[in-house]
């Protein structure tokens, strides 16, 4: 454990790594996501804002093929430091709403690795990490991201076949605020339903 804790140490000096990954966001990708939630909005036009939430379809990382990870993630070393536990999960994320991603601008995304801290769970090690994304437009930053990933060990065989579905479901958003949060339109009421705690369970 010691060795552990020493390697977690080690990895919180790997601040000041940073992907970097631009986007036109363009009407084809508003209505894209519009489609997906289904929510009825009409087409999107170049000028306007655009729905929150819409992020997560944006400036994505296109690590080749050769270069991903067994868990389909690109392999750990780059801006996330080289965590050695094979899963990874998402814990949650606080998210600071500071002005609308523009339809028809540039989106330029920033992403910095903030920290890691090491935690011991009832099926094994859990890292926690946590990562910075901004998202800018001529150099304005519009929103900021605090993600928290968790890295852990293999799941152990369970004779409870719903145990790794209600281990997924422990997603879940901390924290959203900015503009939107008290909207009547149903982008804010994708945000209000994003915003629903689930009961942490012990891991």
């Amino acid at each position: 454990m010691n060795d552990l804790n020493a390697k977690i140490e080690s990895l919180n000096q790997w601040k000041g790594h940073e992907e970097r990954v631009e986007e036109i966001l363009s009407p084809l990708k508003v209505e894209g996501y519009h489609a997906v939630l289904d929510t009825g909005e009409p087409p999107a036009n170049e000028g306007k804002p655009a729905p929150p939430g819409i992020h997560w379809m944006l400036a994505r990382s296109n690590t080749p093929h050769s270069q991903l990870g067994h868990d389909g993630h690109g392999r750990r070393g780059g801006f996330i430091p080289p965590i050695n536990l094979p899963r990874r999960m998402w814990a949650g994320s606080d998210i600071e709403f500071i002005r609308p991603l523009m339809v028809g601008e540039k989106v330029v995304r920033r992403s910095n690795f903030d920290s890691a801290v090491h935690k011991q769970g009832r099926t094994g090690n859990l890292v926690f990490v946590k990562l910075r994304h901004e998202y800018s437009i001529r150099e304005e930053i519009c929103l900021c991201e605090i993600q928290t990933l968790v890295f852990r060990d293999d799941f152990q065989r369970s004779p409870d076949p719903l145990r790794p579905f209600l281990l997924h479901r422990r997603r879940r958003l901390s924290r959203v605020t900015g503009p939107w949060s008290s909207a009547g339109d149903s982008s804010a009421r994708l945000m209000q339903a994003l915003q629903t705690r689930r009961t942490p369970q012990t891991l």
